[in-house]
């Protein structure tokens, strides 16, 4: 009679889920030396290295799978899971005694997000998209960012980490967007949840524009251009 002890190790998670308290990347481990009874390694989130309170990934890794590298969905609460544990099993049953790896919840996001429209006619939006990368940034792969309304969204582009500028071209259309979002990406996974901007358009027209001739030879212009100053006229370098 043998008594056969097979328990993977080396267990290293990677939380690629940015959103606080939720759980969703890549597992690695290495296998057993003897595995010449083991069919699969089977994958739980669970409350202690022992396995108590465990709650299965729903993913069973056949042995001699090369590279034992799992990726595990995003979206699963934290709840009281602290260890992510693998349990080898054979043709007749699952081990006691689970491998185990302690979670790392990583949360990533953008802070401080600012719009300023320098796009001065009605309707019309322009100008730089601005954040701080907050977090866990080591995770982040870039920032996902769109202009939304109450019921749906349009994409504006992708910027790296690092950057933390996105610029909006000048006569984009206002439209009933309400809101810049911008969601922290990782190399798997898009954060749930934005960090948001409220858009407002800035409008700067001149009003009461006069122009008398003042010239008196004809095919001649002079004279005096006047007009009244917009009420709003933070942004306005010059008139032209």
């Amino acid at each position: 009679m043998s008594d056969v002890s097979s328990t993977a190790s080396d267990l290293v998670f990677l939380d690629l889920d940015l959103d606080a308290s939720q759980f969703g990347g890549t597992l690695n481990f290495s296998e057993p030396l003897d595995i010449s009874q083991v069919t699969h390694y089977v994958l739980y989130f669970a409350n202690a290295t022992s396995g108590a309170g465990r709650s299965s990934v729903n993913i069973d890794v056949p042995v001699n799978t090369t590279p034992l590298s799992v990726t595990i969905k995003p979206d699963i609460g934290q709840g009281a899971f602290t260890h992510v544990v693998v349990y080898t099993r054979s043709s007749f049953e699952e081990q006691s005694t689970p491998a185990a790896a302690e979670l790392q919840d990583n949360f990533a996001s953008a802070l401080n997000v600012s719009f300023v429209d320098k796009d001065l006619d009605i309707g019309e939006l322009g100008g730089n998209i601005t954040w701080q990368s907050g977090g866990d940034t080591f995770v982040v792969q870039d920032f996902v960012i769109y202009a939304v309304s109450d019921n749906s969204r349009t994409f504006l582009g992708t910027v790296l980490l690092g950057t933390d500028v996105h610029p909006l071209p000048p006569n984009f259309p206002r439209a009933t967007w309400d809101e810049i979002n911008i969601y922290a990406r990782s190399s798997l996974y898009e954060s749930s949840t934005p960090t948001a901007d409220n858009i407002s358009d800035t409008s700067s027209s001149l009003s009461a524009l006069t122009f008398v001739d003042q010239d008196m030879d004809k095919f001649e212009i002079t004279g005096n251009i006047t007009w009244q100053a917009p009420s709003e006229y933070a942004h306005v370098t010059h008139y032209q």
